[in-house]
């Protein structure tokens, strides 16, 4: 185990598994993430609504089979198969503001695979990728495929966010802005391993980290 391992390991909640030793059995279905969903339709920014403390089965391993199953749906090309779908998290180097994308530039990025921006329209898979970036994402900020058009939140094959009666925005928001992101509230910079990312909206020209989705084979 390198020092950067040995660090995440002691940082990680008790009840996660250190990415390096993920195998590819089903985890322990007990065993639950940390984190605040809303599943209300309401818009969360009005406080209209209570926010409900969530519990739920860890999802099945990120890093996924996919790359030699040959019995079942396959993903190709640094694709991993998460809850039925081809997920890449963008492997931007150094400095995520200077290497990153903009949510258009990250648009075109995944569209040029074939892919759109990842949209975590069901709480299985918003579970899944909120656990990868987590682990394999060093929980930065990642673009997923959420735009606002008119007031109104919409993923990027046009349907509207929430219409299935899911969100899951970090408490308090979505506010101003226009683009959607994963972000994990916390309490500084030093503490930024302390939460699980959540939904957030920022500017759309901001550069940062991206996931693609598209389906598999």
């Amino acid at each position: 185990m390198t020092p950067a391992q040995a660090w995440l390991a002691t940082t990680l909640p008790d009840n996660t598994t250190e990415l390096s030793q993920m195998t590819d059995t089903q985890p322990d279905q007990s065993t639950s993430l940390p984190g605040v969903i809303s599943t209300d339709t309401t818009d969360t920014s009005t406080n209209d609504t209570a926010e409900k403390d969530w519990t739920f089965p860890r999802p099945p391993p990120v890093h996924g089979d996919s790359f030699d199953n040959t019995n079942g749906p396959r993903c190709k090309n640094g694709y991993r198969l998460v809850i039925g779908n081809c997920i890449k998290l963008d492997a931007t180097p150094g400095r995520d503001w200077i290497f990153g994308k903009s949510h258009d530039g990250a648009k075109e990025a995944c569209r040029k695979e074939g892919a759109t921006l990842a949209m975590p329209k069901t709480k299985e898979l918003d579970v899944a990728l909120r656990d990868l970036v987590k682990r394999g994402g060093f929980n930065k900020e990642h673009w997923i495929g959420m735009e606002k058009k008119d007031g109104t939140w919409y993923w990027v094959d046009g349907s509207v966010v929430g219409q299935n009666g899911y969100k899951g925005w970090n408490p308090g928001e979505p506010g101003r802005w226009s683009c959607g992101q994963y972000w994990t509230k916390s309490s500084g910079w030093l503490f930024s391993w302390s939460g699980y990312p959540m939904w957030d909206d920022d500017a759309c020209f901001n550069k940062k980290r991206f996931i693609c989705q598209r389906p598999p084979a």
